[in-house]
């Protein structure tokens, strides 16, 4: 199946479009969706999303009848469906442009105070392609938990969520992808001064995931931690993006990246730290370690540094290796079987994921799904 045959299928579910629709339609028939000779693009095969089977559901699909009623009953949330507004001048690739066109409108939350919240986390329908768009707006201040999760199966996930962070304000986010065929996610969070981001990104299952991560920090003194896993097995395809971009002196962002890839199964990581002119003092460290537990398996790792600056501390790293022979040993000489040592290396490998995320609360249901993959290993 080709794009126009792709879009023939989606089109008639979307109605009427509006003018940032219709600019997206025409991107995709002039440029069509991204190929492998795309930088960002190069590990993953675009063409396995041309399928027609899932059935198209937008954001109010997933969400109860009453969501926005009950958000907009507390003190400190609003809640409103706003149109949808292009960041830069054009879209940046045809995966961008299909999710504007079948997206029009982003739910727009505004949080004060001390605030827990819940996206999507559940939904029992199949064949169904969710795209969503959601903003977060942090008030001076705020301080937000947010666990956020994709546990659908057999469908499409295409989803993005924008966190607008103000001056001095905390946000704790959680992310599971974990069921379903297809996911394609996107976090864009833009940071002001002071400000205190901290993440955990996992994927867990599905063929085939791609999550992306960017992280504008544009106020002084804003840091970023953000701890990403994929687990992969059989013949999955994972892929999890990095970017971090230091605008403004005295920025810090720590980003560390765990992989496991068994069987047949592809997994890979772009981590890019870029400090612009501004960046005085800034620091940054990227570090990724992979764990491959099969000859099979495909591993693919690609730290980037881009520094316009003098005065900075930066630093990148990775490794990828299989389990030690010398650990196994040493666990095998005071009494362990062969597998009981395997397993447990490998749940201590898996652990360094959310030792260095401080909320062991928001991270519970993580580890519980992570436990759940581990157990037949």
């Amino acid at each position: 199946m080709n794009i126009t045959e792709l879009l023939n299928a989606w089109l008639p579910a979307l109605g009427a479009l509006n003018p940032l629709q219709q600019q997206a339609l025409d991107y995709l028939h002039v440029y069509g969706l991204p190929s492998r000779r795309v930088e960002h693009w190069k590990y993953t095969d675009v063409s396995r999303f041309l399928t027609s089977h899932y059935q198209l559901a937008a954001t109010q699909a997933l969400l109860p009848a009453d969501f926005i009623k009950a958000l907009n009953a507390h003190k400190n949330l609003q809640a409103s469906w706003q149109p949808r507004q292009l960041s830069a001048e054009n879209f940046r690739d045809g995966i961008e442009a299909l999710h504007h066109l079948l997206v029009p409108q982003t739910l727009h939350i505004q949080i004060s105070g001390q605030q827990h919240l819940q996206l999507f986390p559940s939904h029992d329908l199949r064949q169904q392609l969710f795209a969503s768009s959601i903003t977060l707006e942090l008030a001076e201040h705020a301080e937000l938990t947010l666990y956020e999760a994709d546990l659908a199966i057999d469908s499409f996930g295409f989803s993005q969520l924008h966190i607008v962070m103000t001056a001095h304000s905390q946000c704790r986010h959680a992310f599971l992808g974990n069921a379903s065929d297809l996911h394609i996610s996107r976090l864009q969070v833009d940071q002001q001064a002071d400000s205190h981001y901290q993440g955990l990104s996992i994927a867990v299952g599905g063929k085939l995931c791609r999550r992306e991560h960017q992280f504008d920090l544009a106020g002084h003194h804003a840091k970023v931690q953000l701890n990403t896993l994929s687990l992969n097995q059989q013949q999955q395809h994972h892929e999890m993006r990095v970017e971090a971009n230091h605008l403004a002196p005295d920025t810090q962002c720590d980003l560390r990246h765990n992989a496991v890839a068994d069987d047949e199964a592809v997994s890979n990581c772009n981590g890019r730290i870029h400090i612009s002119k501004a960046g005085h003092q800034a620091q940054g460290a990227f570090i990724s370690k992979s764990l491959l537990l099969s000859a099979s398996a495909q591993i693919n790792t690609q730290p980037e540094l881009e520094i316009y600056h003098d005065q900075v501390r930066c630093s990148h790293g990775a490794t990828t290796s299989a389990l030690d022979d010398d650990q196994r040993l040493y666990l095998r000489a005071r009494g362990l079987d062969e597998k009981s040592a395997n397993a447990l290396l490998l749940t201590g490998f898996v652990r360094n994921a959310f030792d260095h995320f401080a909320d062991a609360d928001l991270s519970a249901p993580l580890w519980t799904q992570v436990q759940t993959y581990l157990r037949p290993r």
